[in-house]
């Protein structure tokens, strides 16, 4: 049974020494062996802690991983772990036994393909699933602050403020029938963008406020920033648009990965859950 140290991370500050482990097994290991393992590793590794830095207090975070890609993944992919927190701090321990039981298990053929190509099918079906929604978002954003489309509508969840000018000190009259000075929108105002703008870095809106019950409160600029962290709900239209045109894009995308690996709709989707029962690796984001 052998097992390399893939990745050894130390963080020394004068009150404390940190260490974090990421050890990756090969062969079979039964739960027992890899109980003692990490049992060895931490007696090793606290005593070198201790003696380098002369420093009683320290934290020790031990993972153990099935494979190279795993611990790179830095997902939490791990099938145990041990922790000690602080010179006084228990020992802790945790296993993933489904994760030792597939480490242990032969890889099968599947469709056929092999438990690797399986993956980097499944790495397409996530990737693919990524670029519809990213596409979606683009066409029909549901979030205020990032959207730039003009007849959006939305319903703030706090209170934000409506300002003349998206301009520093600026005044009302660059845009006709805006309001002569700054007003808060209380939470349910109902908003319609009818012009954007950027300013230096930032998304400006003009919009047309109005009140739950439908009443016009005033037509002024939303600086994008105040609408970061809130929760918006946009029409009804905009949510079907944005959820049609995910479900279009992913049908498309899954219909190329199951041309390219001659799999069927169902198969494509057995690997899919295969993927997240066996905990394959997300492919990292772009």
């Amino acid at each position: 049974m052998q097992h390399k140290i893939h990745r050894r991370e130390v963080s020394e500050i004068p009150i404390k020494t940190t260490l974090s482990l990421h050890v990756v097994l090969s062969e079979e290991w039964t739960k027992q062996d890899i109980n003692e393992l990490l049992d060895n590793l931490y007696e090793s590794e606290a005593e070198t802690v201790i003696t380098k830095s002369k420093i009683s207090n320290f934290h020790i975070f031990i993972y153990l991983y099935s494979s190279e890609d795993r611990a790179d993944a830095n997902q939490g992919l791990w099938i145990a772990m041990l922790s000690k927190v602080g010179a006084e701090g228990e020992i802790y321990k945790s296993f993933d036994d489904e994760g030792i039981i597939n480490m242990n298990t032969p890889e099968e053929i599947h469709f056929d393909l092999t438990e690797l190509e399986r993956r980097e099918v499944w790495k397409k079906i996530v990737i693919a699933e990524r670029n519809a929604v990213k596409k979606a978002d683009e066409s029909y954003p549901l979030d205020a602050s990032t959207s730039e489309q003009i007849g959006q509508s939305y319903i703030l969840e706090k209170q934000t403020p409506l300002v003349p000018s998206p301009e520093v000190g600026g005044l009302a009259g660059q845009s006709e029938g805006v309001i002569e000075k700054a007003i808060p929108l209380p939470p349910k105002t109902q908003i319609s963008v009818i012009q954007t703008r950027k300013n230096m870095t930032k998304n400006w809106y003009l919009v047309n406020a109005r009140t739950n019950e439908g009443d016009f409160i005033g037509k002024g600029w939303i600086n994008g920033i105040a609408l970061i962290g809130q929760t918006y709900m946009s029409s009804l239209g905009q949510l079907e648009s944005h959820e049609n045109l995910k479900h279009h894009l992913q049908d498309f995308f899954d219909k190329k990965i199951s041309l390219e690996y001659e799999l069927s709709q169902e198969q494509l989707h057995l690997i899919a859950v295969e993927g997240l029962t066996k905990k394959w690796p997300f492919p990292n984001s772009d």
